[in-house]
């Protein structure tokens, strides 16, 4: 179980991690901003107690914000700058849209447009209305049929003699 949580610990990704330290940190920001303005107005001490004066302090907090936002905007235009791996999008091999329990199913087969045999299926929710089933093929069907094929194989090349 100390195992999975390493496992899990370590595979954090910067688009879920940076949105909530940005929040983290605008909200300690704004913080400082009230304990500066609450010093020069309410304890009546000087403008430049804290470094800098209010309105500096407030155009370098300013200038954060606006590059958090920039940064948040390029997480959602182009998550693979921020990502070491690659993306992958899912596509369904037909047209036909699938549902189960309300959700939008997309299908992964490996290894690709195989069929027949034993596969295993499991399903990854991705977000709240979409899920993945993923097929991974177990056992071929050359291995649980091995007479047929050849009788195919045969009857095969009994047609084109």
């Amino acid at each position: 179980m100390d195992e999975s949580y390493q496992s899990q610990k370590q595979t954090l990704n910067p688009l879920l991690i940076l949105p909530k330290l940005f929040l983290i940190i605008s909200i300690v920001l704004l913080m400082w901003i009230v304990i500066v303005l609450s010093g020069v107005s309410v304890l009546e001490l000087d403008p430049d107690w804290a470094g800098l004066s209010l309105s500096s302090w407030l155009l370098v907090i300013s200038i954060l914000f606006g590059a958090f936002i920039i940064i948040d905007i390029l997480m959602y235009v182009s998550p693979q700058l921020f990502t070491k791996q690659n993306i992958q999008k899912f596509t369904t091999a037909d047209s036909s849209t699938e549902y189960l329990d309300g959700k939008k199913v997309y299908e992964y087969t490996f290894p690709k447009n195989r069929k027949g045999g034993i596969f295993s299926k499991t399903y990854v929710q991705i977000d709240s209305n979409s899920l993945v089933r993923i097929r991974n093929q177990m056992i071929p069907a050359e291995k649980l049929w091995p007479e047929e094929k050849q009788e195919n194989n045969e009857n095969e090349k009994e047609k084109e003699e």
